[in-house]
């Protein structure tokens, strides 16, 4: 897994992928694979909680 990390960090800092990324208004960011975990698990309990308040459901 971290050599898949680790090759990963070498593509996202070249010039060509943050330009490639900027072009379409994203950007790149580094994190480890902890970091990255818990970004996922905090997006997805903030937006399970907005979907269950606001009464949305899947057609």
């Amino acid at each position: 897994m971290l050599k898949v990390h680790g090759a990963l960090i070498k593509v996202l800092r070249l010039k060509a992928t943050h330009d490639s990324f900027a072009h379409f208004g994203a950007e790149t960011l580094e994190s480890t694979p902890e970091e990255f975990t818990r970004f996922i698990r905090e997006d997805l309990a903030k937006w399970s909680k907005v979907i269950r308040e606001a009464g949305i459901k899947l057609e």
